[in-house]
């Protein structure tokens, strides 16, 4: 800085032991800034940057790196002209492109001042870990109904990020885990097993997701094992929307909670696909089973009463699930 492009260069130069020998002219582009790739054969040395301010003056600067052989090192200058003006017009002043400043944004992060000496920051991505547990079916050929997969439970990745590609950890609950988006894990019991999900995006941000699966002793998905029978193990998988063809199942529809919040007892109504048996669980946040009632559906319009006598005062999720679909309400105990 200052810069007139089409007509700044900038020459590199090794210093005296550094081996191979650099000694090399750059043009720099229409933002002023320039770039050089160099294979070298020392794992340590230093440069000399400098260009021609004119006037008989120069700016200099020498830049140093320290790498291995395997390594690819990123080394960075900022030349400054004797006299030149910082972006707050500061001669020789500190706030030169790359280095932090403040936009006056309150919703910005990371601000720094740009080539143009415009001062911008990045906006905070947002991101929600989340998943649907759904019990595993395939698809009768003949009768086109879904017919469950016994042992076997469907967790659907629900995560979101406004910047995109996300980082997965999975914790089972049993001491397994996996970093893959789409695990698939074993489990030796029925369970309840906590299963949490945690998600990274590339803008740093992080949140996390738990709840709490099992299944019943016919191997379909439940909260918690109750009665005698098998206790047979059962498969998680963990299935991405987007890239997986699934079945659509059918769901509750026009779901309703009243009241929110309540003391003794609330009412969920909704229109029932399907008519037999769910079972309703009263969960925690943290996914702990609270309670659970048998719940006996017809097709149509169902009306079903919620006990809260045995829930702490706080909040926790109403959960109604069949072999083909789950239910799931938010709610709150005075």
């Amino acid at each position: 800085m200052p810069c007139t492009p089409l007509f700044t260069v900038v020459t590199v130069v090794s210093l005296p032991g550094v081996s191979p020998q650099v000694n090399t002219t750059l043009s720099v582009d229409t933002a002023c800034t320039f770039n050089a790739f160099f294979i070298m054969d020392d794992p340590s040395g230093s440069f000399h940057v400098s260009t021609n301010c004119g006037g008989g003056t120069m700016a200099i600067d020498t830049v140093t790196y320290t790498g291995n052989f395997l390594d690819t090192i990123l080394v960075t200058v900022v030349l400054q002209c004797p006299g030149a003006l910082d972006c707050e017009g500061v001669p020789n002043g500190p706030a030169m492109p790359g280095t932090p400043c403040d936009d006056n944004d309150p919703l910005t992060m990371n601000d720094t001042w740009g080539t143009d000496c415009i001062c911008a920051g990045n906006v905070p991505s947002v991101c929600t870990a989340a998943f649907w547990p759904l019990q595993a079916y395939a698809i009768d050929s003949v009768t086109g109904d879904p017919v469950p997969l016994f042992n076997e439970v469907w967790l659907i990745d629900q995560s979101t990020s406004t910047a995109g590609a996300v980082a997965h950890a999975w914790d089972f609950g049993d001491g397994g885990t996996s970093t893959d988006a789409q695990p698939t894990h074993v489990f030796g019991g029925p369970g309840p097993y906590l299963i949490c999900l945690a998600i990274t995006d590339s803008s740093g941000c992080t949140d996390q997701f738990c709840d709490s699966i099992a299944v019943d002793p016919d191997g379909l998905l439940s909260g918690l094992v109750g009665g005698e029978g098998a206790r047979n193990g059962f498969t998680v998988r963990v299935v991405d929307p987007l890239t997986v063809t699934i079945p659509e199942p059918a769901a509750p529809a026009d779901v309703r909670l009243w009241p929110v919040p309540a003391h003794n007892g609330q009412t969920l109504s909704f229109i029932s696909p399907s008519s037999g048996t769910a079972r309703m669980e009263l969960l925690a946040m943290d996914g702990r089973l609270l309670a659970q009632h048998p719940v006996a559906l017809q097709r149509g319009v169902v009306r079903v009463e919620v006990p809260l006598e045995e829930l702490p005062a706080g909040p926790f999720l109403v959960r109604l699930t069949t072999a083909t679909w789950t239910l799931q309400q938010r709610s709150m105990k005075q």
